[in-house]
């Protein structure tokens, strides 16, 4: 939301006015960039309508110029929005009363997630971080067994579906796609993705309407930080690492390719994505991973 601030002495505070919470409610994720290099940690609380929703500790990090990226998550019960269910007047952050010293603050990024309800019977399939193979995978629920959960839209729409499926009892489909990169997008966890690291991205896609064949595409969205600001890398196979990326309307296709995360400065952000069918075309995927290769 900014791009660099300084808080400073007692009861220094940031704030940020007429925050759009976005339509469907959910939980609220409040990510922050920081560098602590004072060698000690600092609190601050996290104000919503000048109402206590949280509070959050800044471990120090190796000097001022290293960067750290933290996140804390509220319940929607706790961020009571405005009337109309869709803004706060005001967020802020400020240094706990016993606070001294300062931290710089590189940008806060902050969203409301919508999770669908995950049935009792599926709670004990809501990490399929690990495939059958015991493999680190990026992905949490890649097989959607537990319904759409960790999982949104980009663009576009889309739906649960039990009828057409490469294994197991679900897979999603992919509609009302306006452009080639609307698709169904998840946020990895920046503490399991390596720098310069090599994954092998695969997936299953069935065409349903619109064409009876096309591409299908994985693809990393990455926000790093370092001195000269924010970048963003979008980072998808090379055409010489794809074993396949052609999909039909007749039968599931597998899609493999490997990506290294050439980047630069500190990961703030991740992104993993489905893409690649043209405007209009809806398609199913299943069996979404990411692996560590080397």
């Amino acid at each position: 939301m900014f791009g660099y601030a300084e808080l400073g002495g007692d009861r220094s505070m940031v704030s940020f006015n007429k925050v759009d919470t976005g339509p469907d409610g959910g939980e609220c994720v409040f990510k922050f960039l920081y560098s602590n290099g004072s060698g000690n940690s600092r609190t601050y609380l996290i104000k919503v309508n000048d109402i206590l929703v949280s509070d959050m500790t800044f471990d120090p990090t190796d000097s001022w110029s290293d960067w750290k990226y933290t996140q804390v998550i509220t319940s929607n019960s706790d961020c009571v929005a405005n009337e109309d269910g869709k803004t706060f007047n005001k967020i802020s952050i400020e240094l706990a009363k016993e606070g001294r010293g300062f931290i710089y603050l590189g940008g806060m990024d902050f969203k409301v997630t919508a999770h669908e309800e995950v049935d009792q019977a599926d709670e004990d399939h809501s990490d399929h971080s690990h495939n059958e193979a015991g493999e680190d995978n990026l992905i949490v629920n890649g097989d959607f067994e537990a319904g759409l959960d960790k999982w949104y839209m980009n663009s576009g729409e889309f739906v649960l579906d039990e009828t057409n499926v490469y294994s197991g009892s679900h897979s999603v489909l992919c509609m009302d796609r306006k452009a080639h990169w609307n698709g169904i997008e998840q946020v990895i966890d920046v503490e399991k993705v390596q720098k310069d690291a090599t994954y092998r991205v695969s997936c299953y896609a069935k065409i349903k309407e619109g064409a009876t064949s096309d591409k299908i595409k994985l693809t990393f969205r990455v926000q790093t930080y370092d001195n000269d600001g924010e970048k963003t890398f979008y980072l998808g196979p090379e055409l010489e690492d794809i074993v396949q990326d052609d999909i039909n309307d007749s039968d599931w296709s597998y899609y493999e390719g490997q990506v290294t995360l050439n980047v630069t400065g500190t990961i703030t952000g991740v992104q993993f994505y489905a893409e690649g069918p043209a405007e209009g075309v809806e398609y199913w995927v299943d069996e979404i991973s990411a692996v560590k290769v080397e």
